[in-house]
């Protein structure tokens, strides 16, 4: 889990500040005919390298120190796609901040949320946890990550001591990829509105 709450960081210090810090050129350009297509395909693409790195950095880095069996392959795609989810959400609260304060502040809250309302260290109460749930990224990418270890004695470890129930590796993979989607769509729009600072 620690290894997610890093990533999820890690993405947040990707994009908090990438559409808010650049507000005042972003709008001359969007009057000299630019796109918010284009603008954000733009980021979309150097941000992406940033988390391609960043998640095959952690995935490998975490299995030769830690020495977990299972697919690397496998492994590595939840952390992409939180990273990438994450990030993707960051930037949609920079597309609509008002600030780079206000951004820094409402991104650091999303990773802030994400250790314990996840389930995987606290024990949330069946009701709120079945609430916020949906909503938390770290929370799918370790339920995917513990599924990779299924056979081995890491998972049974893990699920004799949590009360927090573990998804499936599919669905942990599609929510992700809807918190990437939902992430970027936001983001479109933030970018879209016309502001001026």
């Amino acid at each position: 889990m620690f290894q997610v709450i890093l990533l999820a960081l890690m993405g947040s210090n990707n994009s908090a500040r990438e559409v808010v810090g650049q507000r005042d050129i972003l709008e001359k350009e969007k009057l000299a005919g630019l796109r918010p297509s284009a603008v954000l395909t733009g980021i979309i693409l150097f941000l992406s390298f940033l988390v391609l790195l960043q998640s095959a950095w952690m995935t490998l880095f975490v299995r030769a120190v830690c020495q977990f069996p299972g697919v690397v392959f496998l492994q590595f795609v939840p952390f992409l796609l939180t990273t990438g989810a994450v990030t993707a959400l960051c930037l949609a609260i920079s597309s609509w901040s008002n600030s780079s304060e206000q951004s820094s502040l409402g991104s650091l809250y999303l990773v802030g949320f994400q250790l314990p309302l996840s389930g995987a260290l606290l024990a949330l109460p069946d009701l709120l946890g079945w609430i916020t749930r949906p909503f938390i990224s770290a929370y799918w990418a370790w339920s995917a990550y513990i599924q990779t270890l299924k056979d081995t004695r890491f998972y049974d470890l893990v699920a004799s001591i949590t009360e927090t129930p573990l998804s499936s590796y599919p669905l942990s993979v599609w929510i992700l990829m809807v918190h990437l989607a939902l992430g970027i769509l936001f983001a479109y729009f933030g970018i879209s509105r016309s502001r001026w600072p």
